[in-house]
């Protein structure tokens, strides 16, 4: 009986393995477990490496917590008051806690002066706010950081606010410069 109980489990065991009878996987389909087995080797023979080059101990004194809502940047927002940086800006997502740059910001959002109180910063303001938005002058199309957003006249349409261009990749997709 015992015989029989051990034979058993290994037979479990070996059918539990794999579901293909060898010399029936698809050419190359042996090979790929080859190679990534290798790659895989091989990104950890490049992570031990990196971690002995850089030894030292990261610094986690100071966790880095401006993005904490509410008040952190990109935060929803009602006023200046509501946000840790003291500049809350209309965008496309409604009003947020403005982030502050140095020269870049992300896909849609251009690193600007803004004035707040009597100093200027450089913050990332959301390119296209009001971006046909209706409107009955330029001056309702332009917020800050963005100076060259127009009203512009599309007949029976209405009124609507429009950013210079120079070609259609100055624009947001789905729009073209015209």
């Amino acid at each position: 009986m015992r015989y029989f109980l051990c034979l058993l489990a290994l037979l479990a065991c070996l059918s539990a393995c794999g579901d293909r009878a060898a010399g029936n996987s698809p050419a190359g389909a042996d090979d790929a477990g080859a190679l990534d087995a290798a790659a895989d080797q091989a990104d950890a023979a490049d992570t031990t490496a990196a971690a002995t080059e850089d030894s030292a101990p990261a610094d986690t004194s100071a966790v880095d917590t401006s993005d904490a809502c509410p008040g952190g940047a990109g935060c929803v927002c009602d006023n200046n008051g509501d946000c840790d940086g003291g500049l809350c800006l209309e965008g496309a997502a409604g009003k947020r806690c403005a982030r502050p740059c140095v020269d870049t910001c992300e896909a849609g959002y251009i690193c600007a002066q803004v004035p707040q109180g009597s100093d200027v910063v450089a913050v990332c303001v959301d390119a296209w706010a009001r971006l046909c938005s209706p409107c009955q002058e330029s001056s309702q199309c332009t917020h800050p950081g963005v100076v060259d957003a127009r009203c512009v006249d599309r007949g029976p349409q209405g009124s609507f606010c429009g950013a210079a261009c120079q070609a259609d990749s100055d624009c947001p997709s789905n729009y073209a410069c015209k």
